[in-house]
């Protein structure tokens, strides 16, 4: 992948602390317009948001917590889960790096080593009736956190998995450079190239597995991909099902 421009990282606001790079970034949007590309960044992120409401929990000055403001005015409204795509290939990118094959994308786009969670993901766009205005993509990635807490079901860092610690700034650097690259590459809208990619490093993809829908019915299928909206794809024995985010889980 060839980069010729650099957008992202170029203007960076570093934060001691802050209870959410995400909210940080809405509020500079909505009292200026910062440049593309810039990051938030902090040490310390008191109240670090998930999908959905979730809660994300990191010990200070032990991970990578950012939000990145983008203006992807190129985009329809209805095309934004490219956007989504390519924020999780340039992570599964940069983790490839020091984890190799075992980094997979959890649908929609937290990032998993094996079975446990490594990265999650908040994105959060403004919208018109014909394009995306702009997007905070906030990223948290474990580095170098060892204990977590037991609300939190499975997660994993980069030093439990590797037994090696790793200075933030140059994981940050690695994020940065990557997030550039996939950002210039979904402005070229080649979007069955990003889908192909994304669906290549899927968790779970093609394999058969247990799940639970909304409605608390389990069934078994298997991950065939994503519809062109973000739908998660499941081939199940009655035949091809579409979920939304939060209308299925996995079954353990």
């Amino acid at each position: 992948m060839i980069e010729t421009q650099k957008i992202i990282g170029g203007h960076v606001i570093h934060l001691p602390s802050v209870d959410s790079t995400n909210l940080f970034a809405i509020d500079l949007l909505a009292n200026s317009k910062p440049g593309e590309g810039t990051v938030v960044v902090t040490d310390d992120q008191t109240r670090g948001r998930g999908q959905s409401g979730s809660s994300w929990q990191s010990e200070p000055k032990k991970n990578a917590a950012l939000s990145v403001i983008l203006y992807p005015t190129f985009l329809h409204p209805r095309e934004q889960f490219y956007l989504s795509q390519i924020v999780s290939l340039s992570i599964w990118d940069a983790l490839h790096d020091y984890l190799g094959d075992k980094v997979r994308i959890k649908w929609p786009n937290d990032i998993y080593v094996n079975d446990k969670k490594i990265c999650g993901i908040l994105i959060q766009n403004s919208i018109s009736s014909n394009k995306i205005l702009s997007s905070v993509i906030g990223i948290g990635l474990n580095v170098n956190q060892q204990k977590f807490s037991n609300d939190l079901p499975n997660p994993t860092s980069l030093i439990i998995e590797t037994g090696e610690e790793y200075p933030i700034l140059d994981v940050l650097q690695v994020l940065y450079k990557k997030l550039n690259q996939y950002y210039l590459q979904l402005q070229t809208k080649n979007f069955a190239l990003i889908n192909t990619a994304y669906i290549e490093r899927m968790y779970k993809f093609g394999e058969l597995a247990n799940f639970q829908d909304q409605d608390g019915l389990n069934f078994t299928g298997a991950i065939e991909g994503t519809s062109p909206t973000g739908k998660l794809k499941i081939n199940t024995p009655d035949g091809v099902r579409y979920f939304s985010l939060k209308e299925v889980s996995f079954k353990r």
